[in-house]
């Protein structure tokens, strides 16, 4: 469609009836600057007005929408009008809806890599033991993440008759103890919180380093220490990712356009507020009514063709065609007013099939 062209003949329709751009708005119920802005090819009315100009102008809708009065020069491109429509809003959903699953697949890879990055490995689980010929830890547990840990050497078993005083645990680096914490037997069992985490007491990239070095020194009562190499095993990682309604045929639509549905629309059909349009599937057959340009569509989805056939219900002629991969590989035009084929080489088959099983329903 063309806007300029569009806004051109409404400003044409308005002077024939000598309104100024405030008498038009008053009687559409918009504001004047609206009427300018159509008459300047800034944006087309919507359906509603669309309905109401037909009849202040006595023009049909796609007349207002071709840009001229039908003529019999102009007629077959008036008729057409609702088939352009409708090809380029398909173009244009198709386009957003491709767009939409960039952005979709965008943010899906944007998350994952932020996940990766953040969170992938980052909490572990070790089982603490450690045993010689004197002592022995059991039971022992380490939950490690990037945000909290809780630490317990566990139960240490004496496997002589012997006294503990203290106990020592800390790894060594660089040739130094760097102590995590000192004191009486129990608090071996104890069951601490942070005591790895960032700047608490060590920096998380410390843990390999930490795990494979943990001594515990065991201080007797008779002044001897003995030292126990703890070693820890693996037991988890987070190496994994990821562990109808019916709308009402009304929602959204004006008491006009309800006035001029054939019935059998209104019956069956669900309303798509988003396309405007109503809708009806049946396994690969795709019915839609465009009711702001009085069309109805039937969509036919085989393996490798698709076929669209257009019935304008103002014109009572039917366009088809049909696509493989996207490419156009026929196209024609029948007359029902004249039972002629118009453009093309119609199929009478198809379209008498098509009138006795779809059409004769909304005629």
């Amino acid at each position: 469609m063309n806007n300029k062209k569009i806004g051109m003949f409404i400003s044409k329709l308005r002077k024939e009836k000598n309104w100024t751009q405030v008498e038009l708005a008053e009687k559409l119920y918009v504001d004047r600057t609206v009427v300018s802005k159509w008459e300047r090819g800034v944006y087309i009315p919507n359906t509603e007005l669309l309905f109401k100009m037909q009849e202040l102008f006595d023009v049909s809708i796609n007349e207002l929408l071709f840009g001229e009065r039908k003529t019999k020069n102009n007629s077959i491109k008036v008729d057409s009008i609702p088939l352009e429509i409708i090809k380029a809003e398909k173009k244009k959903r198709k386009k957003i809806l491709i767009i939409g699953i960039i952005v979709i697949l965008g943010l899906l890879f944007s998350f994952l890599t932020y996940y990766f990055i953040n969170n992938f490995n980052s909490i572990k689980v070790y089982k603490i033991e450690g045993e010689n010929e004197e002592f022995a830890i059991r039971n022992g547990i380490l939950v490690f993440s990037k945000e909290k840990s809780y630490f317990r050497v566990g139960n240490l078993e004496l496997k002589k008759n012997q006294n503990v005083s203290n106990v020592k645990l800390y790894f060594k680096k660089n040739n130094m103890d760097n102590l995590i914490f000192e004191g009486s037997l129990s608090h071996l069992d104890n069951l601490y919180e942070n005591i790895f985490n960032y700047n608490e007491y060590f920096e998380y990239n410390d843990l390999e380093f930490i795990i494979n070095n943990l001594k515990l020194d065991v201080k007797l009562e008779d002044g001897s220490t003995n030292t126990l190499e703890l070693k820890l095993k693996k037991m988890y990682e987070n190496s994994n990712i990821f562990n109808k309604y019916k709308k009402p045929i009304s929602d959204g639509e004006s008491n006009i356009v309800k006035e001029i549905m054939p019935e059998y629309i209104k019956q069956n059909f669900n309303y798509n507020k988003s396309s405007e349009s109503y809708e009806r599937i049946n396994n690969n057959i795709k019915e839609e009514y465009f009711y702001n340009v009085n069309v109805y569509l039937i969509t036919i989805q085989n393996e490798e063709i698709e076929e669209q056939l257009f019935y304008g219900l103002d014109s009572n002629t039917l366009e088809y065609i049909s696509f493989s991969n996207d490419d156009q590989i026929d196209q024609y035009i029948y007359d029902f007013k004249s039972n002629s084929c118009v453009l093309g080489n119609c199929d009478l088959e198809l379209i008498k099939k098509i009138e006795n099983e779809y059409l004769v329903y909304i005629k």
